[in-house]
């Protein structure tokens, strides 16, 4: 399922080679419980997943995998083709560093519920994180390290994870924070079933789909704001919109929900769990300008939804709850969930709802049957392992693959007549082949900085089509960066090359590509600020040939829709029911009516009109008398009618309609006499004249 050397060479249209060097990153998978190692396919086996890890897949990052097991041991069985590196793991054991390591991946098992239910009381003797080892972690994380974690349903994983900064708050762990169940109607059932069987199983092919939380980007035109999901959501295969599903998750905790002041209760450690950005005003001295400062906050950024019917009080049951309770209903739940600590010096979290969402016994269906869906969820796990790297590290990604798409790409792809923006074009759409757009922007942002990505973003209350002067592309973004850093790199890559083409022997410097990177990097700053100063030159010229434009010469407009004026005149009316009870009196009162689109727009009132004697045809009444004159435009739609006592513009009661005739279509074919149907009630001859020659509306 991964791409070979050979396939990211064609790929990336490069040549592999040893001046191509992929930036290290260092993950510890810590484990308990029941989970292991393996690919089987009942199993809950992170194999696959260590198998996307391992496997190349870029040039700018190579992940470095050890795992730890916290209960105890693995036996060969459980370790499939990886390696269980420690045994009875706890992070004060002796000789071990936690330095060694730049994220700690927790999937944590105990304390399971094979045996049947569990409670809070039961944590503390699954293998919970004690109190030195929290201090240690928090303090790591405090210095950047990156975590992930997930657990399950009910307390599933609660023993090592429901202590940890930040992770402790953003999913539910325990029973106090109201985990979803395993059994009843509260749980989270996510199964699928298909239009032809309700057969629901958590092996097959059919993922559950998932709520993508969108945000608004700024397009590289003004009015386009296109929608983009979470960077650990995109993929070089389209937008993650799909996990594999499980008949009881977890829960990731809303956004508004999350518990920003629950005090911490590790021994040593007093720093707020989620602290405020300092600005330069409090570094300088200035007073402090309190809850004005931002706060980075933990979102979700997915949310699943259950295939059961979900909570019903006990206070009802039965058909009752069902019809009457709003609450039994299918639930939507947050799924993933990240905070960015970028802001404030921390490293970056991640928690998942399940990790099922990572297991064989999940994957073996898409990874046996559906190709584009398993890369998909390769692309999930790898992202997460970036998006949790340092900012360091990222800056380093977008460096190396930098040097390999210059040093490798195809002879005069690159010269030293390019320009930086030129320059940056090609290597981020050589860089997008193996990493997603949204993966781009995430190695290029430590660059810029926080204020320069913020301006990435549109107005949140701008309505949508309407143009946003005030933000950048962020795709001009990321070709400032990756031009200004390969500009700077180039006559290095190309020297390098011109040696290796010789045959001579070539050799990295690493600090001068290293400070060179730097130095390109700060100047794309100037870039960015040089192409928006000539756009707001460029703007300020249109804006004044705008205002000093008297407006527009004066044109003779015309809008080209039909008007004919019409006259319509009734001539003869036949009464062919002597029995009408209408009639009984021998004089008549009736109202001709003419209406456009079923508005009346003219009627004339005929009263005491004596009712001739019958013979073989009826009634007959000539009437010879103008009934009205309109103004019809084109498309609209005439009606006669002809009703039984004096009427003007009211609605009518349908005993009254004696006549009804509508006309559409072309007003012109209209004029002329009309004959009426025999299926009247009443039959009204008329005719349609044409008053002066046809005008067109302004």
């Amino acid at each position: 399922m991964d791409r070979s050397r050979d396939e990211l060479r064609s790929a990336w249209g490069v040549t592999p080679g040893y001046w191509l060097w992929p930036v290290p990153i260092r993950i510890l998978f810590v484990i308990d419980g029941r989970i292991n190692l393996t690919s089987e396919a009942t199993r809950f086996g992170l194999g696959f997943v260590l198998d996307t890890l391992l496997a190349l897949f870029s040039f700018s990052v190579r992940f470095e995998v050890h795992v730890a097991k916290r209960d105890g041991t693995l036996s060969t069985d459980d370790v499939g083709s990886h390696t269980l590196t420690y045994t009875n793991f706890r992070f004060t054991n002796t000789g071990f560093s936690i330095d060694n390591y730049d994220q700690i991946w927790f999937f944590g098992d105990n304390p399971s519920d094979e045996l049947g239910p569990v409670n809070d009381t039961d944590i503390p003797g699954g293998s919970p994180l004690d109190d030195a080892e929290l201090k240690l972690v928090a303090d790591w994380m405090d210095r950047g390290g990156g975590v992930f974690a997930a657990g399950d349903h009910s307390i599933l994983g609660a023993s090592m994870c429901s202590r940890i900064p930040r992770v402790r708050t953003m999913r539910r762990w325990t029973m106090q924070q109201g985990v979803p169940t395993k059994n009843d109607s509260a749980r989270h059932q996510t199964l699928q079933a298909t239009l032809q069987s309700q057969d629901r199983q958590e092996e097959d092919v059919l993922l559950q789909p998932v709520d993508v939380v969108y945000r608004r980007a700024t397009g590289p035109l003004p009015f386009l704001r296109p929608l983009v999901p979470h960077p650990l959501l995109c993929s070089t295969h389209g937008v993650i919109d799909g996990f594999p599903d499980h008949m009881h998750e977890g829960e990731v905790i809303a956004d508004e929900d999350v518990q920003l002041d629950l005090p911490l209760g590790i021994p040593g450690y007093d720093r707020p769990e989620y602290p405020f950005v300092i600005p330069e005003v409090v570094a300088s001295g200035l007073p402090d300008v309190g809850p004005l400062r931002p706060r980075p906050r933990p979102r979700v950024i997915a949310f699943g939804r259950t295939t059961n019917e979900y909570f019903v009080p006990p206070v009802l049951s039965g058909a009752v709850a069902a019809l009457t309770n709003p609450l039994a209903v299918f639930k939507r739940f947050g799924l993933v969930g990240v905070y960015d600590g970028d802001a404030v010096d921390l490293g970056r979290v991640v928690v998942d709802s399940t990790w099922h969402h990572w297991f064989s016994l999940n994957l073996v269906g898409i990874h046996e049957s559906d190709v584009a869906a398993f890369r998909k969820m390769q692309g999930y796990y790898r992202n997460v392992g970036m998006w949790l790297a340092k900012p360091a590290q990222r800056a380093s990604m977008l460096i190396s693959g930098t040097w390999g798409v210059l040093n490798g790409s195809a002879p005069m792809t690159f010269d030293m007549e390019m320009g930086p923006w030129e320059i940056g074009q090609r290597i981020i759409s050589t860089l997008e082949l193996t990493l997603s757009p949204c993966m781009v922007e995430v190695i290029a942002d430590p660059f810029l900085g926080a204020k320069v990505v913020a301006a990435s973003t549109p107005p949140a209350e701008l309505p949508e089509g309407e143009p946003s002067w005030s933000s950048v592309p962020v795709d001009l973004l990321n070709r400032a960066v990756a031009g200004s850093i390969g500009k700077a790199l180039l006559d290095l890559a190309l020297a390098d090359r011109e040696k290796r083409a010789r045959g001579e022997r070539t050799r990295l410097d690493p600090e001068a590509i290293r400070r060179r990177a730097v130095e390109g990097a700060f100047r794309a700053r100037a870039l960015l600020t040089d192409s928006i100063e000539e756009a707001a030159t460029a703007l300020a010229g249109v804006r004044d040939a705008l205002t000093a434009d008297a407006g527009p010469r004066p044109v003779d407009i015309r809008i080209p829709i039909d008007v004919r004026r019409l006259r319509v005149v009734a001539e003869t009316l036949q009464l062919p029911d002597p029995g009408d009870p209408v009639l009984l009196e021998r004089h008549l009162t009736l109202t001709i009516r003419i209406a456009l689109d079923r508005t009346v727009m003219a009627y004339e009132i005929i009263e005491g009109i004596a009712v001739p004697a019958y013979d073989q045809r009826g009634s007959i009444i000539e009437l010879n008398r103008g009934a009205g004159e309109i103004e019809v435009q084109a498309a609209e739609s005439l009606s006669i009618e002809v009703l039984a006592g004096p009427w003007t513009s009211e609605e009518a009661t349908p005993e009254a309609v004696r006549f009804n005739d509508t006309l559409h279509g072309d007003a012109s074919t209209w004029i002329g006499r009309h004959v009426p149907a025999r299926t009247q009630a009443w039959r009204l001859w008329y005719r349609i004249e044409e008053i002066g020659a046809p005008s067109y509306s302004a």
